[in-house]
């Protein structure tokens, strides 16, 4: 081959793709070890792993989209053609890709930087609300009975966080329910009522404010469709005398909630929604129980003595064996005798100086 042929336009193409494969191989190794001296800079200011490679990560990228990326997207767009560009247009071309993958890897960036932002809010949040709940139970876990004022500001977090994040409610819920029945067993079983009678027992507000302040964050959690719990509510097993469940202007919903041997004395459950409810057991003496839903609820061997139901629904509900007397209101219609209610005579404290409506009684 002569010399003039090695300076022919076709020898300087093969010298030239001669040259491209070095320059690019050079190219890479230069992006890489950019990449390795960024990590090893992060590692010496003691950034996390994560935090290491994500910023050696952006330093190959910027690299290659500095170095690499815009000369092959020129040379590949140019490929077609078979003028050749001069040397000024090659470097506007490539200046002008190298321009546009930089902003585009700008965006990129910020579209990181705001999902990592996002990122570290949400588990910011988890984590506050996890501290929160933590920090709640263990106040409402206090048995001194000088922390009542503790445990009540306890519900109240307990409840805001709930509807904070309804990803919690059934837990506070169950939390809450555990706390009623832990907080208020009852002393002396079914005679309690009749032992101290409604003259001497304050309302359950009053006598335990931390334990009717959780039933009142009950009733609204039970209250709200989102936030309601998917389990029955078990109040079993606990002192409710004198307990106020109902709430103006509010529909509480009870349904297939447990109230086996609680006491309920005198208690305010008037149009509560009580279907499927359990008070087998249950001591209901003087309770309000009007315009109240016990449909298919089970009342056997309660303790109606002095109840009000009158206006409440009753439909299959069973209360065979359960206790009442004539102070003892019926709905309009009902008949206890063929329900299987056992009448007993009335005694002085179930009777009422008023009605179920609160007019005086003569």
């Amino acid at each position: 081959m002569s010399a003039s042929d090695s300076r022919s336009p076709a020898g300087g193409n093969r010298r030239s793709r001669d040259r491209w494969p070095r320059a690019r191989i050079l190219e890479a190794v230069a992006c890489i070890g950019l990449a390795l001296l960024a990590y090893w800079l992060l590692q010496f200011l003691s950034f996390e792993p994560k935090q290491r490679v994500a910023g050696a990560v952006v330093v190959l990228l910027f690299a290659a989209f500095t170095l690499v990326l815009p000369e092959y997207f020129v040379r590949r767009d140019a490929r077609p053609y078979s003028a050749k560009p001069s040397c000024e247009e090659h470097l506007k071309a490539v200046n002008s890709v190298r321009t546009t993958l930089l902003q585009g890897l700008a965006g990129l960036l910020l579209l990181a930087t705001v999902l990592s932002t996002w990122l570290q809010v949400q588990n910011n949040r988890q984590t506050d609300l996890t501290e929160r709940f933590a920090r709640a139970a263990e106040q409402l876990g206090s048995r001194n009975r000088e922390h009542q004022s503790l445990r009540t500001f306890a519900v109240y977090a307990l409840e805001r966080l709930a509807k904070d994040s309804p990803d919690y409610a059934a837990d506070i819920t169950e939390l809450l329910t555990s706390f009623v029945r832990r907080t208020t067993p009852p002393l002396e079983g079914p005679s309690l009522c009749e032992k101290y009678g409604k003259k001497n027992l304050a309302l359950l507000d009053s006598r335990a404010p931390d334990v009717q302040t959780a039933i009142q964050a009950i009733r609204h959690l039970a209250a709200d469709p989102a936030l309601a719990p998917s389990k029955p509510i078990n109040l079993g097993h606990a002192d409710l005398r004198r307990v106020v469940i109902r709430e103006p202007n509010l529909t509480v919903d009870f349904h297939n909630a447990r109230f086996v041997a609680s006491e309920l004395c005198w208690g305010d459950l008037r149009g509560v929604n009580l279907r499927k409810a359990n008070f087998n057991k249950a001591i209901l003496i003087g309770a309000h129980l009007q315009g109240a839903d016990l449909t298919q609820a089970n009342l056997e061997d309660t303790d109606l003595r002095g109840a009000c139901l009158n206006r409440t629904k009753l439909d299959a509900a069973s209360l065979k064996n359960a206790i009442a007397d004539n102070t003892t209101e019926w709905p309009q219609g009902f008949n206890a005798g063929t329900a299987g209610v056992v009448i007993q005579p009335a005694k002085l404290f179930t009777k009422r100086f008023t009605d179920c409506e609160g007019r005086p009684v003569r």
